[in-house]
Order: structure tokens, then C-alpha cells, then sequence
């Protein structure tokens, strides 16, 4: 049962109205004070005061309901709808700066794994890093990897494929580097890409122009490149574009080889079986 709001100053003279009314007046009188809203009742207390039941929150009121209770209901479930879909928003937006932190991650423990700088870099001018940029464009190491017969020098180097292929973090490096050059800058002190890059150095060879090899304390060499004065781990006798040529000639000699071989072979036996006849 509704509770009757409790009032602070009842009137005598409303107390006598309300009991010499009669019954049915006041009821009436109730019932269109309630607005015809099914959520609400209006009823009367026992000194004729006209009150009011929301059913709904289960309360009672002595102010006349001005908004029916369907609208209230309506705005609350719109009201839940767009926290739910701010909610979901919110959601997806800190889903996508996980996944980009995550990958950012990836790619920051990829340079740092196994960096082999063994000196800080000193701070250069604006103009002067563009210039050393522009070098390092042009090092052997960024050559190779942009080399259009760089996968053809991947397959024909067993160790290097192997290394390619099972290392998934060398792979992510060597796929940045030939999509922009310039990522070379982040990932050429990688201790993984310079022992991949060091696997296709042709020993033999002379190093370049303004090339250096030097032996630190431990005896390990590194060479340094007067050209751009920066030093490196890298041996920068890689084989180049340059050398498209040459790979293509060695193929076709080898070729030739073995046709050579076998043909050599057929006319030893024919040789031979005419010989014994």
C-alpha cells in the first residue's frame, strides 16, 4: 500500500471541506488530478488531501506528475542505450591503442634486440644529419636490401634464407627497409641484421673507397667508413646492383658446365662402345 506523504500544517478548514464533501467528488476530482497516466494514481488521505502513487519507483508525492512515467521510461532507455554505446565506443577506440602500442612495442624490441653500437652517436645540425641521411641512402647495406636481385642473392645463400626465414623479427626489419629506405637508420645497429648482412660479405674483395676495417679490444673488426665518419659492425663488401651482371653470367657458366659435363660423358661412352665392337 502507498504510503501517505506526511504534511507539516494540515488545515482545519480543508479537514472540514474535505468531510462534508461528498465521496464520489473527491475521487473524481483524483482522477483527473492523475492526468489519466496508468503509472500514476492520485488518491485522497483521510483529511481529503489529494496525493500521488508512481508506481513505477514505488513512491508517493503531493506534486502533481508532469511528465508521464512512459516518457521518464523512454528517456532512461535512451539515456542506458548512449552510455552503452559510448561504452562500446570507448572500448574499440582503447582496442585500437592497444593494438597499435603492441605493435609499436614489436617494432621498438626489434631495434633495441641486440644493438651493436658501441659508441654514442654524436648530435649533428639539421643540415648535416640530411646530409649524413643522404649517405646512408647510399651505404652498401641500404643497397643491397633495395637491390631488385636482392631475393635472388637471399635463395642462393643457404644460411642467410635460414636465418630469414625463421627469424621473424629480422624479417619485419629487412620488409620496412625496402619499403622506405630511411627505417634503415633505426635497425642498422640490430645485432641480427648485421650478422645477416655480414653472411653475404664477400671477404675476398677489396673494401671501398673511404673504407676502413679496424679491431676493437676484443679483436672483433669493425669498419670505418671515412665517407660519412660513422663506424659499423657491417662489412660493407655486400654484393650490390652492380653486380647483376656477373650473377647472371655465373648462372649461365654453370649451366654451361654441366652441359658440358654430360655431353663430355656421352661421347666417352660412344667412344668407348665402338672401340670394344
Amino acid at each position: 500500500e502507498a504510503t501517505v506523504p506526511t504534511s507539516t500544517a494540515p488545515e482545519d478548514a480543508r479537514e472540514a471541506a474535505a468531510a462534508a464533501a461528498p465521496a464520489a467528488a473527491p475521487a473524481a476530482a483524483a482522477e483527473t488530478e492523475a492526468g489519466g497516466d496508468p503509472d500514476w494514481e492520485a488518491r485522497i488521505d483521510s483529511h481529503g488531501r489529494i496525493f500521488y502513487v508512481d508506481h513505477v519507483n514505488r513512491t508517493t508525492t503531493w506534486q502533481k506528475p508532469t511528465t508521464p512515467a512512459r516518457q521518464q521510461i523512454v528517456q532512461r532507455s535512451n539515456s542506458i542505450q548512449q552510455m552503452e554505446q559510448l561504452n562500446r565506443r570507448y572500448q574499440s577506440i582503447r582496442r585500437t591503442m592497444t593494438n597499435e602500442r603492441t605493435e609499436d612495442t614489436a617494432q621498438a624490441s626489434c631495434v633495441d634486440t641486440g644493438a651493436t653500437d658501441f659508441r654514442r652517436e654524436p648530435t649533428f645540425s639539421h643540415s648535416a644529419t640530411r646530409s649524413r641521411m643522404n649517405l646512408l641512402l647510399q651505404s652498401p647495406p641500404v643497397k643491397f636490401f633495395t637491390s631488385p636481385e636482392f631475393f635472388t642473392v637471399l635463395h642462393s645463400n643457404p644460411r642467410g634464407y635460414r636465418m630469414f626465414s625463421t627469424n621473424t623479427c629480422l624479417k619485419h626489419m629487412i620488409t620496412k627497409v625496402r619499403r622506405d629506405a630511411h627505417n634503415f637508420e633505426r635497425y642498422q645497429h640490430n645485432r641480427d641484421l648485421v650478422a645477416f648482412l655480414n653472411l653475404f660479405a664477400n671477404k675476398q674483395l677489396e673494401l671501398p673507397r673511404g673504407w676502413e676495417m679496424k679491431h676493437d679490444h676484443q679483436g672483433k673488426p669493425f669498419f670505418v667508413d671515412h665517407n660519412s665518419r660513422s663506424t659499423t659492425f657491417i662489412d660493407p663488401r655486400l654484393p650490390l646492383q652492380t653486380a647483376r651482371p656477373s650473377i647472371a653470367l655465373v648462372h649461365r657458366q654453370h649451366l654451361q658446365r654441366q652441359r658440358s659435363h654430360s655431353a663430355g660423358e656421352v661421347s666417352t661412352c660412344t667412344i668407348d662402345f665402338h672401340c670394344t665392337r
